[in-house]
């Protein structure tokens, strides 16, 4: 979208997606016995959920044709202390989010100078809009704060750590030369340090297959052995499929020859894990977060992908990964 119109509402739809990811980041670093604890004299994780999923919902089904405030929505349930799982808590979470993206795509820029009505009061469109991002940033912010003070000194940062200011400035800058420049996925790469050696010998196993426009690679094992939960930690798993992520993209470059163009569609995660380690989604995000930088987190690196638990991988490897990618028609 070209327009004023439509580039309020696509700012408006990264809101609410930055939002969202900073929730999902933080409720990862919650135990599940910690999701119904409240904090001292506020609310619980699984509390903080209910409110924004119930009020998701009633304000953005029926966006544009319906009251925003439900008769169906039990309002002072949400804030209701209860037992939850993490299962339950995660659908509440995605039934809500669900309603807006469902309610944002079906918006047109003409939309914006309509009204829609809350609670029998009648909004601008664009206000309305503004109200709901305010309230989901007000509560992600409790929810943020919670986990945190939960994890200590173990807490994983969602924005610049402490001390790191700098570095950050400088990734920011050499980001917007790049973008500048119109730099490809194969500069980025190797701006990163990433190499690609034409002379990679094939075992026993094609790397690559192709299958008309799609790329499907073997599974790739990290050089890293042993067990998450046991005597493997998230970073250093995450760090192995980092580095598995970068082997590849060098099948995959050998194969195309270039890594311009090309779009990752999915990846299989598997993680060598004791029976009680839960954290396989946040090793393989070693992997997404490469492609991101390589490809863009809302362009060709957007990717589904499943991070699955396995007794066991070959030679004891800790991690194991294959993806599909997409080539130019």
């Amino acid at each position: 979208m070209a327009t004023v119109a439509g580039a309020t509402l696509d700012s408006v739809a990264n809101e609410f997606r930055r939002y969202r990811s900073l929730g999902e980041s933080a409720l990862s670093q919650l135990a599940d016995d910690e999701l119904a604890q409240p904090d001292p004299g506020g609310n619980s994780a699984a509390v903080l959920v209910s409110h924004l999923a119930g009020n998701l919902r009633s304000r953005f089904t029926d966006f544009l044709t319906s009251d925003g405030e439900k008769p169906w929505r039990k309002r002072d349930e949400e804030f209701t202390l209860r037992a939850v799982s993490r299962s339950e808590l995660e659908q509440q979470w995605s039934a809500g989010w669900d309603c807006v993206e469902g309610a944002l795509a079906t918006l047109r820029a003409g939309d914006l100078t309509s009204t829609v009505t809350i609670r029998g009061v009648d909004h601008g469109v664009v206000e309305a809009l503004l109200r709901a991002v305010a309230h989901v940033s007000y509560h992600i912010g409790q929810l943020v704060a919670l986990a945190r003070r939960r994890r200590g000194n173990d807490w994983r940062y969602l924005s610049v750590p402490p001390g790191q200011s700098h570095d950050f400035n400088a990734s920011v800058a050499r980001s917007a030369i790049q973008k500048e420049g119109d730099m490809g996925a194969e500069q980025r790469a190797k701006d990163l340090g990433i190499e690609f050696p034409d002379n990679e010998e094939r075992g026993y196993l094609n790397l690559v297959a192709r299958a008309g426009n799609l790329l499907i690679t073997s599974g790739r094992t990290s050089t890293l052995a042993g067990k998450l939960g046991a005597d493997v930690s998230v970073e250093q798993g995450y760090d192995a499929a980092r580095e598995i992520a970068i082997g590849l993209l060098q099948s995959v470059h050998q194969e195309v020859g270039s890594l311009d163009g090309l779009k990752i569609i999915k990846a299989l995660g598997c993680v060598n894990s004791t029976l009680e380690f839960t954290d396989q989604h946040l090793v393989i995000n070693g992997f997404s977060d490469l492609m991101h930088e390589i490809f863009g987190k809302d362009g060709d690196g957007y990717h589904a992908r499943s991070a699955l638990g396995f007794a066991q991988l070959p030679t004891g490897a800790a991690v194991e990964i294959e993806a599909i990618f997409q080539v130019p028609d």
